[in-house]
């Protein structure tokens, strides 16, 4: 089984140098990255369905302090606000 894992990402690998070479003749670099990148996000939600796992866990807005927070507002104190958060 580890011999055909190995073999089937030196397919996936080498298959995708040989779609960026034939890719970049009919598209620009900003559309290969775009396609490449949202064919790579939908075959990974794919999997991760597949597997039975949900694509966000209950609490992923509080593992983020940046997302958690989204939404106060902020004075800082160079502006006249005496608080920040």
């Amino acid at each position: 089984m580890a011999y055909a894992a190995f073999v089937a990402l030196a397919l996936i690998w080498g298959v995708s140098f040989l779609f960026i070479k034939v890719g970049v003749q009919d598209m620009g670099p900003t559309g290969l990255v775009l396609v490449r990148s949202v064919s790579g996000a939908v075959a990974l939600a794919v999997i991760v369905r597949v597997m039975g796992r949900p694509l966000f866990g209950p609490d992923w807005k509080t593992r983020n302090p940046s997302l958690r927070d989204h939404g106060r507002r902020q004075r800082a104190p160079a502006l006249g606000g005496d608080r920040v958060g």
